[in-house]
């Protein structure tokens, strides 16, 4: 078990502060339809249906400011 260091005036009664592993599952929902899905990083914006149909998702993924 790894210890957690936070600085002396915070606690471990936060759940923000505890780490978190990278493996845990993220359920976010679809910017078009609204479907809740597993999302493989939490930048992820689109269902894996939506991707690839959705003219919305490429003009997203090229625009300069992400």
């Amino acid at each position: 078990m790894k210890k957690i260091f936070l600085a002396p005036d915070l606690s471990l009664k936060t759940p923000s502060l505890a780490r978190i592993p990278r493996n845990t599952v993220r359920k976010l929902r679809c910017n078009i339809c609204e479907r809740v899905y597993r999302a493989r990083t939490r930048f992820q914006r689109f269902c894996h249906d939506c991707k690839e149909t959705s003219e919305l998702f490429r003009f997203y993924e090229s625009s300069p400011v992400s």
